[in-house]
């Protein structure tokens, strides 16, 4: 689950250009996983997939909510920018929430981004690299706000307290 990962390593890192760069890949990913073929959209974010005999796997829960969330987009899903992809990971927690789908720490930590009000910084932040001039545009737009994100942040470490990740099939019903 390339996306997960690769969001948890932006959180974790010091160094903003491997962040930067992880978050493009990130993007990129949520980007090659979407496409529409007569009016029908498909995700593919997984290759593998891991499940205890009788639970559905982690991986095939997350791909079906963040499909279940960019549905209602239809035609005007691509092509994805940061504001269509922040407004379906929205959309997906929503979701993972109300069916009270076991959580990680990543869900975990965007639920109190959200709960802050900066989810939309936040998604600028993460993805910056992979759309530079809409980044540039929005934070133009949005200085108060996205220096409010910043601010929260440096008080707000991400730190991964329960390690699972790897994990969630085993954990079922346990966040």
């Amino acid at each position: 689950m390339a996306v997960v990962y690769g969001e948890v390593f932006c959180n974790l890192s010091p160094d903003a250009d491997h962040r930067n760069a992880i978050g493009s890949l990130v993007y990129q990913s949520y980007e090659k996983s979407l496409s529409s073929n007569g009016g029908k959209l498909s995700v593919n974010l997984t290759e593998n997939a891991q499940a205890a005999q009788g639970q559905t796997p982690f991986e095939s829960e997350f791909e079906i909510a963040f499909l279940m969330a960019a549905a209602p987009m239809g035609d005007g899903l691509m092509p994805l920018s940061v504001q269509k992809l922040t407004q379906i990971r929205k959309n997906q927690l929503s979701l993972w929430n109300q069916k009270k789908l076991p959580s990680n720490e990543l869900m975990r930590w965007q639920q109190n981004i959200i709960a802050a009000g900066n989810f939309d910084a936040y998604n600028y932040w993460l993805f910056q690299s992979a759309r530079a001039d809409e980044f540039n545009q929005w934070t133009k737009e949005h200085q108060a706000q996205y220096q409010t994100w910043l601010d929260w942040l440096a008080k707000n470490k991400f730190v991964i307290q329960i390690p699972d990740f790897q994990r969630l099939y085993f954990i079922r019903g346990r966040h």
